[in-house]
């Protein structure tokens, strides 16, 4: 995340996938089946190093529709 000319600016630097196609709940189920998982592209990896020695990180998506 950047900004640039007052406008904030996002990256992509992964994505995250799920089993969920058009309605994904609110809040997490825990009984839900699927693939849950986030995909980090390889230039970014490194900077995860040692991420396991945290509790908790913070994971900032941008949400998006495509019209068809």
């Amino acid at each position: 995340m950047y900004e640039h000319n007052g406008l904030i600016k996002f990256k992509k630097i992964g994505v995250i996938k799920t089993p969920y196609i058009d309605d994904a709940p609110f809040q997490p189920i825990d009984e839900d089946k699927g693939e849950f998982c986030i995909i980090i592209d390889n230039a970014y990896v490194e900077g995860l190093a040692e991420l396991e020695k945290f509790i908790y990180i913070y994971i900032y998506i941008y949400i998006y529709y495509i019209l068809s």
